[in-house]
């Protein structure tokens, strides 16, 4: 005949006596012992055994229990939350977020999220990554023109008047402009993103004209940015930019239709300049019987100068016989 199941007060009281022979279990290793002593214990036993299987086996049940202890995972450490000013305005500073993350910059920006998931909000200037791979880092890099996301690379991010640059080291990184365009870029492949509004593509324009660039590459930014603008000093501000442009890449005819539309319109930012500009292009086409109506708007001005009136009369004048 079969002893009764021990009570379960017997197992705590074994499952006690195990846990404290045990080096500082992990949590949760307490309610796994006393688990496994009361499923050992709950097997009806000869009542001669009964002894043996209470004290016999102590040793026994000890090393499983040691080893159930042992072989469960550790739970993982929970992600530090990370907020770092990110501030080089001269020079260049470097930083770590932690061991699989390090930051060296030229300019200004800042780190939110945690050490296993980094945000950078990047503002001005030149930030490299670095990431160690397969650490299960989840790094992005924000700029008011891209989304930069990486998991173990290297990459550069460049943001200024152009817009923003990314730049891949080594490994890959997945970029997406704010403009719509994406992609996933190897080692040695480089995007960038332009800006969105029309002050800021007036800004590029304005940086690639310093640069030197083509006066095609700075007609595409501008008529990118007029097909966004609205009215106001920033549309007017575009629309003399362009008829700029049109005449420095040798396109006087349509530089002087949009002269003309400027001109016919109710705006008023650098006026002047724009009817000297239709009153210089209109006399290079044919001379004064063909710059005539535009030199008397210029000199009729409020702000023309004495040189602009000198022209229309030199016009005027009667040719010599």
């Amino acid at each position: 005949m079969s002893e009764p199941i021990d009570p379960p007060d017997s197992a705590d009281r074994l499952a006690s006596d195990l846990l404290s022979a045990l080096p500082g279990p992990l949590p949760g290793a307490e309610l796994r012992v006393r688990h496994a002593v009361r499923t050992s214990l709950a097997t009806p036993r000869p009542g001669w055994r009964r002894v043996a299987v209470g004290v016999g086996t102590l040793g026994a049940l000890a090393a499983a229990a040691v080893a159930v202890v042992a072989l469960w995972p550790s739970p993982p450490a929970p992600p530090t939350p990370v907020t770092l000013a990110l501030q080089s305005p001269d020079g260049w500073r470097s930083e770590s977020i932690d061991a699989d993350v390090s930051l060296s910059f030229s300019g200004n920006g800042e780190v939110a999220g945690t050490t296993r998931a980094p945000r950078i909000d990047w503002e001005r200037g030149t930030l490299n990554v670095e990431v160690v791979p397969n650490k299960g880092v989840d790094l992005s890099v924000a700029t008011r023109e891209a989304q930069v996301r990486v998991i173990g690379t290297g990459f550069t991010v460049t943001r200024d008047a152009l817009g923003t640059h990314v730049a891949v080291l080594h490994g890959k990184v997945a970029v997406t402009c704010t403009t719509g365009e994406s992609g996933l870029f190897e080692a040695g492949a480089s995007q960038t993103c332009l800006p969105t509004s029309p002050a800021a593509l007036l800004g590029r324009a304005r940086a690639l004209e310093g640069r030197g660039a083509p006066a095609t590459e700075v007609l595409a930014t501008l008529d990118r940015a007029l097909s966004a603008a609205a009215s106001g000093p920033v549309a007017e501000e575009l629309q003399v930019r362009r008829i700029e442009a049109l005449a420095a890449a040798d396109r006087p005819g349509e530089a002087l239709s949009a002269a003309r539309a400027y001109l016919a319109s109710a705006a008023e930012l650098r006026r002047i300049e724009v009817l000297r500009m239709a009153a210089t292009l209109s006399w290079s086409a044919g001379g004064c019987d063909r710059a005539r109506a535009d030199l008397a708007s210029l000199a009729a001005a409020p702000d023309a100068t004495p040189e602009d009136r000198a022209r229309l009369s030199a016009c005027l004048s009667p040719s010599p016989r």
